[in-house]
């Protein structure tokens, strides 16, 4: 009976054809490396210039809810009764005055033991 020894199938690459795929493959590697360098540095710059203009608008915005505030500080100081009557409001008729109010959430809860 005769024996068969397996045959491997190797491939068999010169030293100088490994050293040359060997370095093609590092350089694609680091161009790959490199472009994703690229794209978060300029991704980084992107959103710092992002953030910048953002907080300009804050500042903007800040500004003139401050100068809303005075004004509205203002209009309150100078209502008194004499200019609500000029504007055309008038004491309610009647002795007895009513408000509608309605029982909060929190205080139903105190009520039924903490219960939520």
């Amino acid at each position: 009976m005769a024996t068969r020894h397996p045959q491997s199938h190797t491939l068999a690459i010169s030293k100088d054809e490994f050293q040359q795929r060997l370095v093609t493959s590092v350089l694609i590697v680091l161009a790959l490396v490199s472009c994703v360098y690229v794209y978060f540095i300029g991704t980084t710059i992107f959103n710092v210039i992002a953030r910048k203009s953002a907080e300009n608008q804050v500042k903007t915005l800040s500004s003139k809810v401050g100068e809303l505030e005075l004004e509205y500080l203002s209009l309150n100081n100078s209502l008194d009764l004499a200019k609500a009557s000029s504007l055309g409001f008038s004491e309610p008729q009647g002795k007895s005055i009513e408000f509608a109010s309605r029982e909060s959430y929190v205080s139903t809860a105190v009520a039924r033991g903490n219960e939520l």
